[in-house]
């Protein structure tokens, strides 16, 4: 199980130093699924039809409202760059991915099959009275060339433990290659390549955002939810 000490050293250096330093912004090739790569300079990308299952933790109200005014400076900042505007009602923090891809009579099954082992796992965790789980907002963030995001960190090593245990107990419904990073995603790019005019643009837009107070939650297995989704903005909460 991944310490706290382990947490920082794995996410602190990339989310300082997340964009290129020279030359362009490429977004990762596999973000056509989610984004069209229409829009422009004053219409935003549409998201794609994109299917899957996911275990999220809903966001208090106020958070959201925290959440939305760093969204608006992003979209202020580097609107041709972004996506459609994620509505506030989606922003939420993910503890485990399970399936998604853009074949939706494909992924029926095996999401009707892992969802049901999801929510079991999850009135397991519901049943146990896992006490909250604070976090802290750490620095917004170029995240692999697909999106931008908040990041999160645990707040104390008990904290942590807690967390990556809640996200362990999903690894036996799907075995997930990467480590948790918490975070909440603020907007998806708009596929294609950026040059460094407005690389600059966004890494003004990040630190405009980064310093804003931080963000300060709460989150246990009462607000962790098992989802479905259609598209980067159609969540359905099953």
């Amino acid at each position: 199980m991944e310490s706290l000490h382990d947490f920082h050293a794995r996410v602190d250096g990339f989310q300082r130093d997340s964009l290129p330093h020279d030359g362009p912004l490429t977004t990762k090739p596999l973000l056509v699924e989610k984004v069209a790569p229409d829009g422009g300079d004053f219409v935003p990308s549409s998201f794609r039809p994109f299917f899957g299952n996911t275990m999220i933790f809903d966001l208090p109200a106020q958070t959201q409202l925290q959440i939305t005014r760093m969204q608006l400076i992003l979209h202020h900042r580097c609107g041709a760059m972004l996506a459609e505007p994620l509505t506030p009602d989606t922003l939420h923090m993910t503890l485990h991915d399970l399936l998604n891809g853009v074949d939706e009579a494909a992924l029926h099954e095996p999401v009707r099959r892992t969802g049901e082992q999801a929510k079991s796992i999850l009135a397991q965790q519901r049943a146990a009275g896992i006490p909250p789980i604070r976090l802290t907002s750490t620095l917004a963030f170029n995240m692999t060339c697909g999106s931008v995001a908040l990041g999160f960190a645990p707040d104390t090593e008990a904290d942590c433990a807690a967390l990556m245990a809640m996200h362990a107990a999903y690894q036996d419904v799907v075995t997930l290659s990467y480590p948790l990073t918490p975070h909440v995603t603020l907007a998806y790019y708009r596929p294609g390549s950026y040059d460094p005019e407005e690389v600059a643009a966004l890494a003004e837009a990040l630190e405009e955002i980064n310093a804003l107070a931080k963000v300060h939650i709460a989150v246990d297995a009462d607000c962790l939810h098992y989802y479905t989704f259609e598209d980067m903005n159609t969540y359905i909460r099953g």
